[in-house]
């Protein structure tokens, strides 16, 4: 990521999930840019407290991981 923070949402179900629509939603609230590679979305910026409430709001099971 050329030394820059971000945040990985990853390890979901891939035709279950609208990962267009669940990017939108992401950015909007958060007031980030992001996008969609490899089935992970990526959004600018360290928000991992952030996206796992707002995950969970939107009703998906979410957890951090790392440190």
């Amino acid at each position: 990521r050329r030394g820059k923070w971000t945040t990985i949402v990853s390890d979901h179900d891939p035709e279950a999930t609208d990962h267009t629509q669940m990017l939108a939603r992401l950015r909007t609230s958060l007031g980030t840019g992001g996008g969609i590679t490899d089935e992970a979305l990526i959004l600018q910026g360290d928000h991992r407290d952030a996206v796992v409430r707002a995950l969970c709001e939107m009703g998906y099971r979410a957890k951090a991981s790392g440190g």
